[in-house]
């Protein structure tokens, strides 16, 4: 049996306290994300270690090692997971509760880190919201759990004296992954997952897994008595540190920045003892104090600051709140860390068939509590469409803008002489800068899909007098990816078949708001809920969630060279792959000649690229530039006036009238349209 190493659990607590901090909003530890590295080589690390010595000594068991597992995570995470539910749902708006049942569901199937990459947040505002965001790291650990043991098992009894070549080759694998798409992510060219996924994190568990294959062959011995591990610990040290300091939510991770923290926990693992500086540092009482609660401390933070912060409707905490929350986090984890996971873990306390019901009865419960949170917050679309039925535009990010279109379209809208229909590109448009009353129904990612599902129906019931159409290059491209339209699928179908028939477009109820029985309990408890008035709506839908603020709150804090890097993924957005579909171009003309059919004008609408990314666009992209020669034709033999141009010289508007490479900002777009 290995003797106990103090220093690690000093370790943990130099892991655990940069997160802590970091969530809390920290700017000095702006890279304090980097802890969770450090957790998962010394996760890898310990259990590679306890693994190989109960294989060598042949007492290892695959249910007694799940058996541990169970004990260790489970009771806590469960703890902390349901005492969660009750202020969420008395605290959070229906979309916030939504994305919250998601999360339960993911915690339950120990999925969390594949939810929140659907959702691609963690260095988003939003994320701070997100009370049980940091549970990804456990899912990524649980999943390695489910595999490790078993390639173990099979690596040291059929091909012993190969293990550890076969790891290193392993998580060399990882490690191209995780630099390949972290890559992609940076340049915004796909949401890869490099973060979340166990694929691009895998071999920094491997690592730890190396170190303690090194360690259980005896081949690896260091001289304590040299300088080597005095040196290569206090490198190890400034690996972890230096990183945690200089990186920031704007560094592209994991990817090779994860190599400095992850090389760095692998030197101390290796080489600090209880005779060198750093160990000594390590094994002091107040580190190894933290860091055997450092697992409870991690479970109840997060909760505790994205809850207060909810409550404040406020991202920002003073500094004496912070610490006030975090002595609180503190607190909980020793309780946590005292009555739940030590008594968990002793075997008297309860039984390997009790464990085991223990964890399948949370799951299923989580599951459900999961569901119901979705449940209970369904129709948040159709309630704020029917509370902002006047506003001129609106724009969300946290529901299905097609969804909340659909509600707003049965709210009995007052009559504007103009719609918009189209993508992001086009969301600044309003009444005030194009100088006519309109509703704008543009929506993220807008596709020819959306054009007509949405156009339609637009048409149908408000018979305005103008209908602009952004045209965007990518509405002709076969290979487009963008599958957000399906939400409005039955839309579609019938506004195909209408104009490619001729006949009257059927009016369907897009969106319907019913109270069942979820709904009612949700609405009596939620303190945001039964305290919400219109104007409450007007901040929640249009003074936060419009064009101009999402925009202005994802660039604003970027420097030159980050929006830069943003200039490849604008002028790829849904071109990586360009193939001209002319089956495509035929329904836009279809559907240009339907709505002029009756009696309705129909504009194009050329949005401009920034200046810069427009000059890249004349040389490296000259499918945009034939794709406003093509709209430019379709417009000529339609007899359709088109206004603006994608050259943002013709229009008149200069680079700091954007907000990156594709979105004129106001006062780009009142030129376009005057």
């Amino acid at each position: 049996m290995k003797s106990y190493r103090p220093e690690i659990d000093g370790l943990r607590a130099v892991a655990v306290l940069p997160v802590v901090l970091f969530h809390a909003g920290s700017t000095t530890l702006s890279g304090g994300f980097v802890g969770v590295d450090v957790f998962f080589v010394i996760s890898g690390y310990l259990i590679t270690q306890i693994i190989c010595q109960e294989i060598v000594e042949k007492r290892f068991s695959i249910l007694s090692f799940y058996e541990r597992r169970s004990r260790r995570i489970i009771p806590a995470l469960a703890l902390v997971t349901f005492l969660t539910v009750i202020p969420s749902w008395l605290l959070m708006r229906p979309d916030q509760l939504y994305a919250f049942g998601n999360s339960l569901i993911g915690v339950a199937t120990y999925s969390s880190n594949i939810t929140f990459w659907l959702g691609q947040v963690y260095f988003e505002e939003s994320s701070e919201l997100l009370p049980l965001l940091h549970t990804w790291s456990l899912a990524v650990e649980e999943q390695f759990y489910v595999f490790s043991p078993l390639l173990l098992l099979l690596l040291l009894s059929k091909y012993k004296d190969h293990t550890l070549r076969i790891i290193i080759f392993l998580c060399l694998i990882s490690v191209l992954l995780s630099v390949y798409f972290t890559n992609l992510q940076s340049r915004q060219i796909i949401e890869s997952g490099a973060f979340f996924l166990l694929p691009m994190r895998a071999w920094e568990l491997g690592v730890g897994s190396c170190i303690a294959l090194l360690d259980s062959s005896g081949k690896w011995k260091s001289d304590n008595s040299s300088l080597w591990p005095q040196t290569l610990s206090g490198v190890g040290f400034f690996l972890i540190v230096i990183p945690m300091v200089s990186y920031t939510n704007l560094t592209p991770f994991p990817g090779i920045a994860a190599v400095p923290p992850v090389v760095g926990s692998a030197l101390i693992l290796t080489y600090t003892n209880a005779d060198n500086f750093v160990g000594r540092i390590l094994a002091k009482r107040v580190l190894v104090s933290i860091g055997l609660i450092s697992y409870s401390l991690y479970l109840w933070h997060n909760p505790i600051l994205s809850l207060y912060r909810i409550y404040q409707s406020d991202l920002e905490l003073p500094l004496i709140v912070k610490a006030v929350l975090l002595a609180i986090s503190l607190f909980l984890g020793y309780l946590s860390w005292r009555f739940v996971e030590r008594p968990f873990r002793s075997k008297g306390f309860m039984s390997r068939k009790q464990i085991f019901a223990f964890t399948i009865a949370v799951s299923v419960v989580l599951v459900m509590i999961g569901y119901g949170s979705k449940g209970a917050s369904t129709n948040f679309e159709t309630k704020l469409a029917l509370e902002l039925r006047n506003s001129d535009y609106v724009y969300f990010t946290d529901m299905d803008e097609r969804i909340f279109i659909a509600a707003r379209l049965e709210t009995e809208l007052p009559s504007r002489d103009a719609v918009v229909l189209g993508s992001s590109r086009i969301l600044q448009a309003n009444s005030s800068n194009v100088g006519m009353p309109l509703y704008n129904f543009g929506v993220s990612g807008g596709s020819m899909e959306d054009l007509i599902g949405l156009g339609t129906q637009v048409v149908g019931r408000l018979q305005p007098k103008v209908v602009y159409l952004a045209a965007d290059p990518w509405l002709f491209n076969k290979y487009d990816g963008n599958e957000r339209w399906r939400s409005i699928a039955k839309w579609v179908d019938l506004g195909v078949e209408s104009i490619s028939s001729g006949v009257e477009i059927e009016l369907v109820p897009g969106a319907s708001f019913s109270t069942p029985w979820l709904v009612s309990l949700y609405n009596l408890v939620n303190l945001s809920s039964s305290a919400s008035t219109k104007s409450d709506y007007e901040i929640i839908g249009k003074k936060a969630f419009d064009g101009s603020h999402v925009y202005s709150r994802s660039y604003s804090e970027m420097n030159d060279a980050a929006k830069r890097k943003t200039f490849d993924a604008h002028m790829n957005y849904s071109l990586r792959t360009f193939d001209f579909d002319s089956a495509m171009q035929k329904k836009f003309e279809l559907l240009i000649a339907w709505v002029k059919s009756h009696g309705i004008e129909v504009k194009l609408v050329l949005s401009p690229y920034h200046p810069e990314l427009y000059e890249r666009i004349k040389l490296e992209k000259v499918e945009i530039l034939e794709a406003e020669a093509n709209f430019r034709s379709i417009g000529n033999s339609m007899g359709i006036d088109i206004v603006g141009s994608y050259d943002p010289g013709l229009v008149g508007c200069e680079a700091n009238e954007f907000y990156d490479g594709m979105h004129p900002k106001k006062a780009c777009i009142s030129r376009v349209f005057r």
